[in-house]
């Protein structure tokens, strides 16, 4: 009676142990409600244990009923995760068993016989499981696990075949004879595993690498939105010059009717050229008039000037909503990176235009520049080493494919040009 109370109240713990720390299930707030549930499901066990051998499959159904009743999470998703609660404690118990053996140089199969080495398993692996927690932290705001289908298929098939390996190894080690028989599934099993593992491995890989491109897509977002807020403030900077330069307004025209009654025409000339500069530093050109798409030409329009690259722009307010303001940001960033690097390795005249506007829900972009190097068709790119370059170029054709546009580049008049339509 002592012992069928020390080892399910162990088992109980391992239970609440695992769905709390490992699948984050919330358990009810009430200590009391879960004294009383834990005692229920103890009586309940005894109840159900006809043959008075405690029988571990009562056990497991007395802690599945006790998890039921104690945490406020679907009852189903309860359910589901139980298989992997018990393969788990299963293995997690046999290891400890080897280990806990070994320690005390003991045959295996007198320590397995031994209810209270069998206690000192069971405390051993509440121990694991209370460092486990631990080290996974407390987190009351994160949501049970739960698992898709093709997931928990492979993640039950593996556990399974983990369970058996254990429970053959653990037969072989009491000295059956129908073990030693079951050799062949264990080896079957171990195969099982191994090509699980390379499955989960592949599979992890996929979501590695469609994680890696919602990193680089994050990033991308980030820094057009610190060149967008940038360009906000140099708007909200020149709206603040040209109101304190309309104050100072009457000041200058009395300074200049001065100048003029003494006749110093140089004087007024140096003071308009002063007031044309000033005016000049406060102003922030628009070019399409989306503010993000804006700061992000700017700020290619000011490379080109300290590349001393001529900077001719010709174009309209596009239609707003026509597009996504990302898709224009990531064009036009590749678009004018490669022409502000290709104008300037130029020998010769370095020249950018570009025209962009919008015609009926279309929105047409042509980029042209001078370039020194030869072109390549294939990748669409004046560097040598073309294989390790073109993404830019390439991003830009899966946002012209998704919209069914158009994209050509060619090179007219010694300039390389790209035309696109979306």
């Amino acid at each position: 009676m002592i012992y069928s109370g020390i080892a399910y109240t162990l088992e109980f713990v391992k239970y609440y142990m695992i769905y709390r720390g490992g699948f984050r299930a919330k358990f009810s707030e009430s200590i009391l409600y879960k004294f009383f549930v834990f005692v229920f499901s103890l009586i309940l066990a005894e109840l159900l244990d006809f043959a008075n051998c405690f029988d571990p499959l009562v056990i497991e159904i007395t802690c599945l009923i006790a998890m039921l009743l104690v945490i406020r999470e679907n009852k189903i998703n309860i359910v589901l995760m139980f298989p992997f609660a018990f393969l788990f404690i299963g293995s997690v118990d046999v290891l400890m068993g080897y280990f806990l053996s070994n320690i005390i140089n003991m045959p295996y199969k007198d320590f397995y016989y031994n209810k209270l080495l069998d206690v000192a398993v069971g405390i051993m692996s509440v121990l694991f499981y209370a460092v486990t927690y631990c080290f996974l932290g407390k987190n009351n705001n994160s949501k049970m696990l739960r698992l898709n289908i093709p997931k928990y298929l492979i993640t039950l098939l593996g556990s399974m075949s983990l369970f058996v390996m254990v429970a053959i190894s653990q037969g072989i080690m009491l000295g059956e004879s129908a073990a030693e028989d079951r050799i062949p599934i264990m080896a079957f099993c171990f195969s099982a595993s191994v090509i699980l593992f390379y499955v989960l491995i592949l599979w992890q890989v996929s979501i590695e690498r469609k994680a890696n491109n919602y990193r680089l897509e994050n990033e991308r977002y980030q820094s057009y939105l610190e060149k967008q807020e940038e360009h906000i403030k140099d708007i909200i900077y020149s709206d603040q010059c040209m109101r304190r330069f309309r104050h100072d307004m009457r000041a200058h025209i009395t300074a200049l009717e001065a100048e003029s009654e003494k006749g110093d025409i140089e004087a007024i000339k140096y003071y308009l050229n002063r007031m044309k500069e000033e005016h000049k530093n406060a102003l922030v050109e628009k070019y399409t008039g989306i503010v993000a798409v804006d700061a992000i030409i700017g700020e290619w329009h000011q490379a080109a000037l300290e590349n001393n690259i001529s900077w001719k722009w010709k174009g309209e307010l596009l239609p707003q909503n026509t597009v996504d303001i990302f898709d224009l940001c990531v064009i036009f960033s590749n678009l004018l990176s490669n022409a502000v690097e290709a104008a300037s390795k130029a020998e010769g005249e370095r020249v950018i235009n570009i025209s962009c506007g919008g015609h009926k829900s279309n929105v047409v972009i042509n980029v042209s520049n001078t370039y020194d190097g030869d072109f390549s068709p294939a990748s669409g790119t004046t560097k040598k080493d073309a294989e390790n370059h073109g993404f830019g170029i390439m991003n830009i054709k899966e946002i012209v494919d998704k919209k069914n546009g158009y994209y050509g580049r060619n090179i007219i008049e010694g300039k390389y040009e790209v035309e696109i339509i979306i």
